[in-house]
């Protein structure tokens, strides 16, 4: 059956019309009905969000975890027989992180386990839980220790160089078998994560927490969009953008959530025209384009979209270019003749425009965009 919580109302009902045989649209009598149990869904769906979200409960400990999640009707495991172990891990490169995804199996003596928890090991011991399972073979591996431990290659990475060059340096210092009467707080959270997804957890507080530690993000964004919850990344610097959302991946891997996505914001570069032709005259008029150039980027790198809309006007880069050019006064610029060209560049691709105007007036600029300078031609 379809989970109404992951879709909007139009592909519930393109759904329910696939199992019934039959097309559902707002002229059927039970159009109605639907509607109101989706968006009662919804709202259910919303007040569980709400709680999840106003705690942090993976910092719960003991009897306060087990009743926080008891809400929720998850008990914790008493005797447990899952054959957990934690390995002892070092990564022996300075400067770089070896990642290990929830779900790699590792074998080690023949024997297989899986990782529980994505997790990333630094040069320094490290410890890794993993749970015994049955033999399996490992197609395309990644070898460390001179042998001794292999991973599936799929689920395994290091933040820079080629991993097959440094997978060596991965010390397996060994590892021992976790013999508990119930389930630890560790192990009960990570069972819990798996079942709230339904309700729709993700912590988005807490994965904001851990994104800003990276000092390439200057702000984020979070945004509702179809019951997927979408993390705009604001960079420093543009052209970090792709590898600050490849790198930060994980943490959203950590958190067991499908219906969190870090993404790009929507891109709006403005370009300046009709100024070279009307400097053509001065000898050095090729570094004042490039000073104009630096200048705009300074101007608009004060006003970076992140927590407010905004409205750029034609007025406010005519009085920016005032401002520039008033120490200038051996040019005098005709500013009727200036033009502002601005291009809208979707949020998956920066490559290709989708259209390019002339700012005749004023542009309003929602604040799940972000701005920035092009040329001056």
């Amino acid at each position: 059956m379809y989970n109404i919580e992951n879709g909007n109302f139009n592909i519930f009902l393109e759904k329910i019309s696939e199992k019934l045989g039959f097309k559902i649209d707002n002229s059927s009598f039970d159009y109605d009905i639907l509607k109101s149990l989706f968006e009662i869904n919804v709202s259910f769906k919303k007040e569980y969000e709400k709680l999840l979200d106003g705690i942090i409960f993976e910092n719960l400990k003991g009897k306060d975890l087990d009743n926080f999640l008891s809400f929720f009707n998850i008990i914790r495991k008493k005797n447990n027989n899952d054959e957990l172990y934690t390995l002892v891990l070092k990564f022996n490169v300075n400067n770089n992180s070896f990642i290990i995804k929830e779900g790699c199996i590792i074998n080690i003596d023949n024997k297989s386990y899986k990782n529980i928890k994505t997790t990333s090991i630094n040069n320094e011991k490290e410890l890794l839980t993993v749970q015994k399972i049955s033999k399996q073979d490992i197609i395309k591996q990644i070898i460390g220790n001179n042998g001794s431990i292999i991973f599936d290659e799929n689920y395994v990475s290091v933040n820079t160089g080629n991993i097959n060059d440094v997978s060596s340096n991965l010390l397996f210092l060994g590892f021992n078998i976790n013999n508990v009467e119930q389930e630890t707080d560790f192990e009960f959270l990570e069972r819990a994560k798996n079942i709230l997804q339904s309700y729709g957890y993700n912590n988005k507080e807490k994965i904001k927490f851990e994104l800003l530690k990276d000092e390439r993000i200057k702000n984020i964004k979070i945004k509702e969009n179809d019951n997927v919850t979408e993390i705009i990344i604001y960079p420093k610097e543009l052209s970090k953008i792709d590898e600050i959302i490849n790198f930060n991946k994980h943490l959203v891997d950590y958190y067991k959530n499908s219906i969190v996505e870090l993404v790009n914001p929507n891109l709006y570069i403005f370009n300046i025209k009709n100024i070279k032709e009307q400097i053509y005259y001065i000898a050095y008029n090729e570094e004042i384009i490039k000073e104009l150039e630096e200048y705009m980027k300074s101007y608009f790198n004060s006003v970076f979209v992140e927590n407010n809309n905004i409205i750029f006007s034609r007025i406010d880069f005519i009085v920016e270019l005032k401002k520039f050019f008033s120490n200038k006064p051996q040019i005098q610029l005709n500013y009727d003749l200036v033009e502002i060209e601005y291009q809208f560049f979707y949020k998956n691709n920066y490559q290709d425009f989708i259209y390019s105007k002339i700012l005749d007036d004023e542009l309003k600029i929602k604040d799940e965009n972000i701005i920035s300078f092009g040329s001056v031609s």
